[in-house]
């Protein structure tokens, strides 16, 4: 296991707070933005966990991630 994170930053129209609830409804759980700022700012970034090998279950992750903020648009 490792401590490796990605910041991810997406276009100014995406609210990551909005994608947060989606992704929890799909038994994901991503960070928003907005949640590392004391002034809410970020509100288009998220955080993801990228410490763990490189597994098929990590892809299908990353496939339902890019949906969800796909269907964000």
């Amino acid at each position: 296991m490792g401590g490796f994170l990605l910041w991810v930053r997406l276009p100014e129209h995406v609210d990551t707070v909005e994608l947060q609830q989606r992704a929890v409804r799909h038994g994901m759980s991503i960070a928003p933005g907005p949640a590392f700022s004391a002034t809410g700012q970020y509100s288009n970034c998220l955080r993801m966990n990228a410490g763990y090998a490189w597994a098929d279950r990590t892809a299908r992750a990353v496939e339902l991630a890019a949906n969800i903020i796909e269907n964000a648009r």
